[in-house]
């Protein structure tokens, strides 16, 4: 993140509430666990019960009912290193290896619809948005 974009008051108060109530912080390129089955949810909202879960590099993938992902004994395969995309490609939400964050790509009305309903936190990108793995020119 760029710096002027960091908030190091927050970024302190959760290390130390990760220290004083022995939370383990979420590991690097895997979809966040308290915000995983909200996230289906949401692509619930919009309609979807199925999307596809390919992994890191793009060349596999299996269909899953989106109920078959959500709880504590859900299958682990869409919470790492994955990517999560409806059938017909409207809505992808991915991660990176080495980062904290993940991306939800869909229209403007898709993410406001879940924005809307889920208050997540966040920010739209634009075509001039930078992340420092992606390519430049």
């Amino acid at each position: 993140m760029k710096e002027e974009l960091s908030n190091r008051e927050y970024a302190d108060k959760i290390e130390s509430l990760i220290g004083s109530h022995h939370i383990l912080p979420p590991p690097e390129g895997f979809f966040s666990d308290l915000l995983h089955d909200r996230i289906l949810q949401a692509v619930q909202g919009l309609g979807y019960e199925w999307v596809w879960v390919g992994d890191e590099f793009g060349t596999a993938r299996k269909l899953y009912w989106i109920e078959d992902l959500k709880g504590p004994d859900a299958d682990v395969t869409a919470r790492h290193h994955c990517n999560v995309f409806t059938p017909d490609k409207q809505l992808l939400w991915t991660t990176h290896w080495d980062s904290h964050f993940s991306f939800l790509c869909s229209s403007k009305r898709n993410l406001d619809a879940i924005q809307k309903a889920n208050q997540f936190e966040g920010f739209f990108c634009t075509p001039l948005t930078e992340v420092y793995w992606s390519v430049r020119s």
